[in-house]
């Protein structure tokens, strides 16, 4: 063997005998499943009708929930806001309000995500692996029809 397949040799060998990384799934904390992203539900104003009377307003607020919204939220989801504002020409306001998946962050290990959440006092939340089918329903909920509709 030649003085220089020798140093590689020996040079392959220290190498080989050094620690290596631990890889990042397999530690305990790690979630192998990639990023994780929360979501907490939150009640978000969709549509504003106005009206010359209450009764109009409503009627017309409903009437854009049944064209846009029905079958794609649950009724638990749904809420009418009512205002009253003397100085405008339509003096009645309705804010048409669904509690939808609203995204608060992404994080590499899930109990981050649990210990953000909990920090900021946030009780309601799901958290779900980025891309996955969960992910995609939390998405797609108020534009894609319940399958339970």
């Amino acid at each position: 063997m030649s003085e220089i397949a020798a140093s590689i040799t020996d040079h392959r060998d220290r190498v080989a005998a050094e620690p290596r990384p631990v890889r990042v799934a397999s530690r305990p904390e790690a979630d192998a499943s990639g990023t994780i992203r929360l979501y907490k539900p939150e009640w978000v104003i969709v549509h504003t009708e106005r009206g010359d009377t209450p009764s109009t307003a409503v009627t017309a607020a409903r009437e854009h929930f049944a064209r846009t919204y029905a079958g794609r939220v649950r009724d638990t989801d749904v809420d009418y806001h009512t205002g009253h504002e003397p100085q405008a020409a339509q003096p009645f306001v309705v804010q048409l309000r669904l509690c939808l998946p609203v995204l608060k962050g992404e994080f590499k290990y899930r109990s981050r995500a649990c210990a953000w959440a909990a920090k900021h006092g946030i009780d309601d939340y799901w958290t779900v692996q980025r891309n996955s089918p969960a992910d995609h329903e939390l998405r797609a909920y108020g534009t894609k029809k319940l399958a339970d509709a």
